[in-house]
């Protein structure tokens, strides 16, 4: 395979340098239990998921502050308790029609157990801005990494807040920065940061093909669609990989390393 990957088999499963965003968001409603559940059972290791919280302070799994474009509805998170959110359908019927009619917001604490059975899955669980807008940051953050706390070992808190993940880091976790931009000051703030991870769409980075910032972090970068895209950004310096499209880019990477 190009530079800075591999392909491991460990326990009967070939790890590839793939995360599922959103889950298997390519064939079902993004961050909902069957997307992350179908991830695992392609083999993918590594699962991204974001974490908002609903009008009680509960963490719910789901990108949007809204469930306008995933459900069809006009309700904000924020209006509406976990125990009425948890009963609305995001099928995605933009993308999907009706054929996953009835696929729920799942909880926080439901996306754990799931993968308290996902041997050897590491999961990305990105606090969303606009819950800690709403909530406040330490409402926000306290709740999520209590709900998270069985599966501490194997996850890694995301997100575009630089405060939130720096907490987080003091309480003990793993952490990874989402970047707003690959420019100006950025390079120095990570630097002090010191991440595990970094996350960025490989459509903000340099076009000359450049090298990628070298530190203590994972370079993770996201909406990869592309075997062509994903052999010249491993090329460049990335780790991991981060596509809703895992089934397509998993036969590419398979295909770059077929002798």
């Amino acid at each position: 395979m190009p530079p800075g990957t591999s392909a491991v088999k460990g326990s009967g499963r070939l790890r590839l340098p793939i995360v599922a965003h959103r889950g298997n968001a390519a064939e079902f409603p993004e961050n909902t239990l069957p997307a992350i559940r179908s991830a695992f059972a392609h083999g993918i290791p590594y699962v991204e998921f974001d974490v908002q919280l609903a009008a009680d302070g509960i963490p719910v799994v789901i990108h949007d502050p809204d469930l306008q474009r995933t459900g069809g509805l006009e309700h904000s998170l924020f209006e509406l308790p976990a125990e009425k959110l948890v009963s609305c359908s995001v099928h995605e019927p933009a993308r999907f029609g009706e054929r996953f009619a009835g696929t729920c917001i799942p909880t926080l604490d439901d996306v754990v157990g799931a993968l308290g059975g996902m041997a050897g899955v590491t999961a990305f669980v990105e606090i969303k801005r606009a819950s800690i807008a709403h909530h406040g940051l330490d409402r926000t953050l306290d709740v999520v990494l209590r709900t998270a706390a069985p599966i501490q070992e194997r996850a890694v808190i995301i997100s575009y807040s630089t405060e939130a993940i720096a907490r987080a880091r003091a309480q003990g976790w793993r952490i990874g920065v989402v970047l707003e931009s690959y420019e100006g000051d950025t390079r120095r703030r990570i630097g002090e940061l010191r991440p595990e991870f970094v996350f960025c769409n490989f459509r903000k980075l340099p076009a000359d093909d450049s090298p990628l910032w070298a530190g203590p972090w994972q370079w993770v970068l996201y909406e990869i669609t592309s075997g062509d895209v994903a052999r010249n950004l491993l090329g460049r310096g990335a780790h991991l990989l981060s596509t809703m499209h895992i089934s397509a880019l998993r036969d590419a990477l398979l295909n770059l390393h077929a002798p």
